[in-house]
């Protein structure tokens, strides 16, 4: 009986010493209450600060972020003042490529493991993008032209490049030789050296074939048979379009539709067609044969692609007008056969295009032949992204074509202007 009752006894006191830990266990931390006190406004634009205040308790820490949908965009923001559990932070919106939209503002305070948000939704208003000015490659050095046309800096180029891409989102500079000195990556800041790509062939051999600029990046379309889409400063992507062992290769591309078009063939121009890719490179969406060779694309619309190709044997250029929704191919004019050295779309139904005897203009709407506003030759066709202005090069001259066909000034190099590039503040 003795036995007995000190196991019980044993027993009460375990289970009592069990009781007693877990009643002095650590208790979680308590969620923190939040409540925003000002009125936030629904509308915000590019520079604008805001001042939030709020109420916390407790609270080890707090965070601000700016939403699209679950996406986290950005966490900027600056304490200002404390008192308690009173706050006051500021959130300064400075980033010029936030896209005009609907966001959210998160406001999340934390205790230890525990947090809760309160949100506050608005409207944003990006930053206007705008013309800055222009940047000139001529074979000595890189000049950078204000929106004036006046000199801002210049740098001296320790060899001689042939094409010129600037990224203002990734701060950087690609001076590419489209032989064998392969491309330089500098930084848009200081010109100091970011990076290097050799070029895939030979010493004195031609790597390059064409180099498309789209936004921040470009594409490089190489004799060895790839496509490459360089961007932040590296090879982003990369497809092999040729035939093992054989000369084929793309000669030209132009942006149709936010998809890469590219004019392909054999070193003897056999085998022509038209291919169009993915964005990425990633996939091969269509292609349609095409019988020419030399030829310049331009996309007039989504669905429409303009195609100057030279004709086999015929002596003739023909301006052709390719249909993607019903895959159709239309010759609109011919000409004669004549070096043609570019070729663009500056509204939806006009293409303007260069040859050995003049600058043309031709609505592909209205019918009837091309419009012949100068006698000189022209290339280096680009377009401004701010207002759709269309530049031209003529020598040492960059140009304006007007509504009214006049040529304007733009910007003049006083060595041998090899390529150029219009300037943006984002």
């Amino acid at each position: 009986m003795k036995r007995l009752f000190s196991f019980f006894t044993t027993s009460f006191g375990i289970l009592s010493i069990l009781l007693l830990a877990l009643g002095c266990s650590e208790e979680e931390p308590a969620y923190p209450e939040l409540k925003i006190l000002n009125s936030l406004p629904s509308n915000i634009a590019f520079g604008d600060t805001l001042i939030i205040q709020f109420e916390a308790e407790p609270i080890t820490q707090y965070r601000i972020n700016i939403l699209e949908g679950d996406k986290v965009l950005s966490s900027q923001f600056r304490p200002l003042y404390r008192d308690g559990n009173f706050f006051e932070a500021e959130v300064i919106f400075k980033d010029r490529y936030l896209s005009s939209g609907n966001y959210d503002l998160r406001l999340r305070a934390y205790n230890e493991g525990q947090f809760l948000s309160n949100f506050h939704s608005f409207r944003y208003t990006e930053l206007p993008a705008e013309q800055t000015g222009f940047a000139l490659l001529n074979d000595q050095s890189l000049v950078f032209l204000d929106v004036n046309g006046l000199k801002v800096r210049e740098y001296n180029l320790n060899q001689s490049f042939d094409r010129l891409k600037i990224s203002p989102r990734d701060s950087l500079i690609y001076l590419i030789s489209l032989q064998d000195n392969g491309i330089e990556v500098r930084h848009l800041r200081d010109f100091s050296e970011v990076g290097f790509m050799p070029a895939p062939l030979g010493a004195n051999q031609i790597s390059f074939t064409d180099v498309l600029k789209v936004d921040d990046d470009f594409y490089l379309l190489q004799r060895n048979g790839y496509i490459q889409k360089i961007g932040e400063g590296t090879i982003q992507g990369s497809r092999f379009i040729g035939l093992s062992g054989q000369q084929y290769y793309a000669r030209t591309a132009t942006w149709f539709d936010e998809q890469l078009a590219v004019f392909s063939a054999f070193g003897d121009g056999s085998s022509a067609q038209l291919e169009v890719y993915s964005s990425n490179l990633l996939g091969q969406l269509y292609t349609y044969p095409l019988v020419g060779n030399s030829p310049r694309l331009a996309a007039l619309n989504q669905d429409e692609l303009a195609i100057l190709i030279r004709k086999p044997g015929g002596g003739i250029w023909e301006l052709n007008r390719y249909r993607k929704s019903d895959q159709s191919y239309t010759n609109l004019e011919t000409f004669t056969d004549e070096t043609l050295y570019d070729a663009a779309a500056i509204a939806p139904s006009d293409l303007v295009y260069s040859t050995a005897s003049g600058l043309y203009r031709y609505s592909s709407m209205g019918g009837g032949n091309a419009q012949f506003i100068d006698p000189r030759s022209f290339d280096n066709f680009q377009i401004s992204k701010t207002n759709g202005a269309f530049y031209l090069q003529n020598g040492n001259l960059v140009q304006r074509l007007l509504l009214n066909n006049n040529l304007q000034f733009a910007a003049s190099s006083s060595k041998l202007l090899k390529d150029y590039e219009i300037l943006y503040n984002k």
